[in-house]
């Protein structure tokens, strides 16, 4: 009967979604990887570390070349990548995570894959303690100002029709102690479902606007919201209450969502000034 030698544990780590190259070096993991995506920024990446694509049109050809044991994914925008690499016999894990229990869950699942799970429970409770101060702040500045602000907080929106936060990100901003403008709207489901018109913003006349535009990090221009037809009149304009989160704080389904999430609550804290007259 022939023996195996059987891998324990991938060494050999494509990520060809950010999220993952964050989660992994967070775990200790990041000797792992031997490729990453365009978009993989952080940690910065030594300069000779292939890259593999971008996220939605991942090279394949230039994956197979790195001969991984194990590819990193995350959600349906790229399933065409998933399926290509499946096919050419390639061992994938495809994160889908929609809320923030089950980013923490991801982490966990990574943690275990390669062998690094008490690092994991570790990076899980440090998240979960720094999010349950983020919500008792929250509760503190309503108790403060009498009300939550309404916020209108989009994940793209150089133009028209403009998208929705959804998934965990509004899950962040009601944390964080927004009051979410469109939660009457299905916001677990994809992109394509949470478009919406500057007129539909208008209409809900939101105190406080929060853009997180997916890939433009920090360089969103808000003059661009403000130069909306719909919106050029709107209370939320001239009072002057547009502001930006850097997506990849927020949008990044990994270890850094508390930091979106804090950067999300110092727009709402200092909203909540600006009515109290006060430091609150």
């Amino acid at each position: 009967m022939p023996v195996w030698e059987v891998k324990d544990v991938a060494r050999r780590i494509v990520c060809i979604a950010p999220s993952n190259t964050e989660i992994l070096h967070a775990l200790g993991a990041g000797d792992r990887i031997v490729g990453v995506s365009s978009y993989c920024d952080f940690p910065a990446q030594p300069s000779e570390m292939p890259r593999c694509g971008g996220f939605f049109n991942p090279n394949i050809e230039r994956i197979l070349s790195l001969r991984p044991d194990l590819v990193l994914a995350q959600s349906f925008l790229q399933e065409d990548a998933v399926k290509a690499l499946v096919h050419a016999e390639i061992r994938v894990m495809a994160f889908a995570a929609t809320s923030v229990r089950e980013i923490l869950e991801d982490i966990l699942l990574l943690g275990r894959m390669v062998d690094k799970e008490p690092q994991a429970r570790t990076i899980v409770q440090q998240m979960s303690d720094e999010l349950k101060k983020v919500q008792q702040r929250a509760c503190e500045l309503s108790a403060k100002v009498g009300r939550r602000p309404r916020v209108h907080m989009e994940e793209w929106g150089p133009g028209e029709p403009y998208y929705l936060a959804g998934d965990w990100a509004a899950e962040l901003l009601s944390l964080a102690g927004g009051e979410n403008c469109f939660s009457d709207r299905p916001l677990r489901c994809p992109s394509p479902q949470r478009e919406i018109t500057g007129a539909d913003i208008a209409l809900r006349d939101p105190d406080l606007i929060i853009t997180a535009w997916c890939g433009c990090n920090d360089q969103v221009d808000l003059s661009r919201v403000a130069r909306r037809p719909a919106l050029q009149d709107s209370r939320v304009v001239r009072e002057g209450w547009l502001r930006s989160v850097d997506d990849r704080f927020l949008m990044r389904p990994g270890p850094r969502i508390t930091e979106g999430a804090r950067r999300i609550q110092a727009h709402i804290e200092e909203w909540a000034a600006a009515q109290t007259g006060q430091t609150v």
